[in-house]
C-alpha cells in the first residue's frame, strides 16, 4: 500500500515465443534469422525467443466477491512486449490478490498454469515462458 491508499504492484515476467517446426522442435529464430536471448541471474541456460513485438494482456485482480464468486478486475490492459525480461509497475485502487500475464489464456501456451500468481506482500512476480506462434 502506498501513502494515498492505493496499491503499487510490480510484476516481473519472463516472456518467450517460439515456432514449432515439422517434428515439433522449437525454433527461436525468425525467417530472417533474428532471435532474442536472456540469461536470468543464477541460471546456467539462456532463454531464447523469436523477436517480440506483441501486445499481451497484463492483469491485476482483487479477491472474488463472496456472494457472487465474480472476479474483481482491478487492471487489465494489453501492453506491448519487446523483451524477454519485463518489469511492469502498476497502481491499483484496491488491494490486489492475484496478477497475471495473459491471465485469460488467449494466447497459445503449453504451460498456461503459470500465467497467474498470488500477490506477495512486498512484491509480486509472474514468470511466463514460451509462447508459441
Amino acid at each position: 500500500e502506498i501513502p494515498d491508499g492505493k496499491y503499487a504492484v510490480n510484476i516481473q515476467a519472463l516472456i518467450s515465443k517460439y515456432r514449432s517446426e515439422k517434428k515439433g522442435e522449437k525454433e527461436y529464430k525468425s525467417i530472417t534469422g533474428d532471435s532474442l536471448s536472456f540469461t536470468p541471474e543464477d541460471a546456467d541456460d539462456a532463454i531464447g525467443s523469436l523477436p517480440l513485438a506483441d501486445y499481451i494482456e497484463i492483469g491485476v485482480f482483487g479477491e472474488e466477491d463472496e456472494e457472487t464468486g465474480a472476479e474483481q478486475v482491478l487492471y487489465l490492459e494489453k501492453i506491448k512486449v519487446s523483451e524477454i525480461n519485463n518489469n511492469f509497475n502498476l497502481i491499483v485502487s484496491e488491494k490486489p490478490f492475484e496478477v497475471g500475464v495473459d491471465p485469460y489464456n488467449k494466447l497459445i501456451d503449453r504451460r498456461s498454469r503459470d500465467n497467474r500468481k498470488k500477490v506477495e506482500e512486498a512484491a509480486s512476480s509472474v514468470e511466463k515462458t514460451e509462447k508459441t506462434e
